[in-house]
């Protein structure tokens, strides 16, 4: 499965709370090891990104829809959207790869 983290890294507090949170957890982790391609695409407002990557990043935006931030989306193998969460609201790193561990075939 693919986990798309669309996150405005340096200036969305629920973004920066999911990643410290679950995405740099010790169970988040363990299970990304064997069963999640990680890719974060990211928003921020001061650091620098080249042109190629905004445009990449917004392309990716309009495609999956994304209103607002943090945004995850799990994809299956053959890019078949499974799963979409915006926001963030505290879950536990545990509870989180619960969820997603239900999604696996």
């Amino acid at each position: 499965m693919v986990l798309i983290d669309f996150t405005g890294s340096d200036w969305c507090p629920p973004c920066k709370s999911l990643h410290k949170t679950v995405l740099t957890s010790v169970e988040f982790s363990k299970f990304a090891k064997d069963n999640l391609v990680l890719v974060e695409l990211d928003f921020p407002k001061s650091k620098p990104q080249t042109p190629e990557l905004k445009a990449a990043n917004q392309e990716l935006s309009k495609k999956y829809a994304i209103r607002g931030y943090p945004t995850v989306i799990v994809l299956d193998a053959d890019g078949k959207e499974l799963f979409k969460k915006v926001g963030y609201g505290g879950t536990p790193a545990a509870e989180y790869v619960a969820e997603l561990a239900k999604l696996k075939k």
